[in-house]
């Protein structure tokens, strides 16, 4: 049976612009990773990997945007010299706060994946997703998703999923149907005592909730849900 090639999450800095209450960095700090350090695992992973098949690489965060442009712009001009354009598949996962036309306009060009953080409705958003003096972002970043859809980049949206959510399944589907915004959902991980007592959730009830979404879905003529974790990555790996 033909092995599946290896994917890595990389996260090239430690700072965020954001105070997520859930957030599961909590030492953050300014420090940007090594660029020779990112070429290596890179060459690693594609080393390990079918040449046949494109390398996965995604950035992940805290903020992978706080790593600056040049330093997207030099990882993918080597990736792109070094294997060609689509041998390496770059995917970001951003909260959104930072991004602007020279932003989109890079990703466009470098076929790079693109994953925006959104937890759902203004009330959902704003309980958690907060920057550093308590403000909600909802309105912050629905306003960079828009721009990101008038400059035609496609992208996709990651929920997270705490308790308050479980009991607003039906509005959190209907936000992202009446935008016409893919989604994809992952359950909160407590990082501390109080994060498992405010957001934990119990797998029974989380699992509910993820069927009763599925059900929404299936039956949609436009298919706006993308990823379910951990039922995703489960079967992934089995595959």
């Amino acid at each position: 049976m033909h092995k599946p090639n290896l994917e890595l999450i990389l996260m090239p800095s430690m700072a965020c612009n954001l105070a997520c209450r859930y957030c599961y960095v909590l030492d953050k700090h300014s420090d940007v990773m090594d660029i020779e350090l990112a070429k290596s695992a890179i060459r690693q992973v594609v080393a390990a990997n079918d040449a046949a098949v494109p390398t996965r690489v995604y950035w992940h965060g805290a903020e992978p945007l706080m790593a600056g442009m040049r330093f997207y712009r030099d990882i993918c001009e080597w990736t792109r010299a070094e294997y060609g354009l689509d041998a390496i598949q770059h995917s970001i996962q951003t909260n959104g706060l930072l991004l602007n036309d020279e932003w989109y306009d890079f990703f466009i060009e470098n076929h790079v994946t693109t994953g925006i953080s959104l937890d759902g409705p203004p009330d959902l958003h704003n309980r958690w997703r907060v920057t550093r003096n308590g403000r909600g972002t909802f309105d912050l970043v629905f306003e960079k998703i828009m721009a990101a859809r008038q400059k035609k980049l496609y992208f996709d949206v990651l929920c997270v999923v705490t308790r308050p959510t479980l009991d607003q399944a039906d509005e959190l589907w209907d936000f992202f149907w009446q935008h016409k915004i893919d989604f994809g959902f992952e359950p909160v991980v407590p990082e501390n005592e109080w994060m498992a007592q405010e957001l934990g959730l119990d797998a029974r009830a989380y699992g509910e909730f993820a069927i009763h979404l599925f059900d929404r879905w299936f039956f949609q003529p436009e298919r706006r849900l993308r990823m379910v974790a951990p039922l995703h990555h489960v079967l992934k790996a089995i595959l």
